[in-house]
């Protein structure tokens, strides 16, 4: 595979934030983790992978942050998950699934990269 010269990777990123902007996502750069961004949006959190480029990379698993650190989101099943983080769990609603659902699939979108 070819790499891209900058101006493609520059278009291809300025598309990608313009997504992800009207899509309602916030993006957050990290000083000590240059490695990642922090994409949110309502109350929910997601560490993107920030390539050597400065461009964005695949994503992690979505959470929330709380009175505990990063929760993360696991799914136990159709319409089931839970929060965790180390020594912490929480049972997550019905709501709280379908957001979590939304908004890994908005971001996933987003973060598509299109020729």
């Amino acid at each position: 595979m070819q790499a891209l010269n900058p101006e493609e990777v520059e278009r291809r990123m300025e598309a990608t934030l313009t997504r992800m902007v009207e899509a309602g996502f916030q993006i957050i750069p990290l000083e000590d983790m240059e490695a990642f961004y922090l994409v949110t949006r309502d109350n929910l959190v997601c560490f993107v992978q920030r390539q050597e480029s400065g461009a964005f990379g695949s994503s992690g698993n979505p959470g929330k942050v709380s009175e505990n650190g990063m929760n993360t989101f696991l799914w136990k099943g159709e319409g089931q998950g839970t929060f965790v983080a180390k020594g912490w769990r929480e049972e997550a609603t019905a709501e709280e699934c379908e957001a979590v659902a939304r908004f890994s699939r908005e971001l996933r979108l987003a973060l598509q990269t299109t020729a």
